[in-house]
């Protein structure tokens, strides 16, 4: 039996990533370490307090949760933070009133210290995760720049390239300067909110796999996707989890699946298309944050499509919501069910 993929995650809590820290966690071949979170599309505290929720929910009250030190270079605006806050008082997370202890150590000490502790018992090699800023994770091989050899694979969702053929003159970031004025639109907020974090990982050396805008706006979330998770909520809490926090972003008009989307490829990688390309981004100025290809680049491996419906001749778990609404069956382990 092979071992276990060991996994650190860094996020900021949106309604998508606090539901990837539960998809994560029903991975059988994964090993969640940590989690550190970023005080970026969120507030730090209670993005900190809903996720050991969701943890003690799937029985993980082992995890260590911490927060970055990080802080922004374009911050997002406050309309997009709120929604940690909204997730923190829903009842299915507030019916047990055992609170675990904050994690003293933070973001940037976990990574240094589950990295280095991981390689010492010879395990494989660290998966990061980062649903967020890559901030906390160049600050850390900043200083400890050694921890690039215990780490295997960086999944980043994060920027937006140029769509092929040009883009007519319209914006293709999730940047909206209406919110943000004078803010760049064909940025992507992960890469945008430190343009200069976003530079150090591209050079760093490490073994880069981006899902960028292009390919996780593929992956859209809508009323009815909704509305598929309400007929077996009472059965499956994580199908409850995910109506209750879904529900509150259903109507915003762009929302897409962008966290789940890129915390599935650790699980199932066969369902989607990856490509090579050499990146760089701009680190100031009016397109600071974009990314584009240039033979100055650094090699990142870029997903490009996702695969999104089941054909109907097709059998099994072969699509990526069908992915999600399988792997969410997920049951507390009351000794008899085999799950975490």
């Amino acid at each position: 039996m092979s071992a276990k993929t060991p996994v650190i995650i860094l996020q900021d809590g949106a309604v998508d990533e606090l539901m990837s820290v539960a998809l994560v966690e029903t991975m059988a071949d994964v090993e969640l370490l940590g989690i550190g979170i970023v005080n970026a599309d969120c507030l730090a505290r209670p993005t900190l307090e809903v996720t050991n929720k969701i943890l003690q929910l799937m029985q993980r009250v082992d995890v260590p949760v911490t927060i970055s030190t990080a802080r922004a270079v374009n911050a997002f605006p406050w309309v997009y933070r709120q929604y940690s806050m909204m997730a923190n008082l829903l009842p299915m997370l507030n019916v047990s009133t055992t609170r675990l202890p904050a994690t003293a150590m933070t973001t940037e000490e976990m990574l240094v210290h589950l990295i280095t502790e991981n390689g010492h018992r010879g395990k494989p090699k660290v998966k990061i995760l980062v649903l967020s800023p890559l901030t906390p994770l160049a600050t850390a091989l900043a200083v400890h720049p050694e921890l690039k050899h215990g780490i295997g694979e960086v999944l980043w969702m994060g920027g937006a390239l140029p769509p092929e053929g040009g883009n007519c003159g319209l914006p293709y970031g999730n940047v909206d300067p209406g919110l943000a004025p004078g803010a760049n639109a064909n940025a992507e907020w992960n890469a945008y909110w430190d343009p200069i974090a976003t530079r150090a990982i591209l050079a760093a050396g490490l073994n880069l796999t981006m899902f960028p805008l292009n390919a996780t706006n593929l992956v859209m979330l809508t009323p009815e996707i909704v509305l598929k998770f309400a007929p077996q909520s009472a059965q499956y809490p994580l199908y409850a989890l995910a109506g209750q926090l879904y529900s509150m972003v259903a109507f915003e008009a762009g929302y897409a699946f962008w966290d789940t989307v890129t915390a599935a490829y650790l699980d199932r990688p066969d369902l989607y298309t990856v490509t090579c390309l050499d990146l760089l981004n701009e680190t100031s100025g009016p397109n600071e944050g974009n990314l584009y290809v240039s033979s100055a680049g650094y090699p990142v491996n870029v997903v490009t499509k996702v695969k999104v419906e089941q054909p109907a001749t097709e059998k099994g778990v072969n699509s990526f919501y069908a992915y999600l609404f399988e792997q969410w069956k997920w049951l507390p382990d009351t000794g008899a069910n085999g799950l975490h």
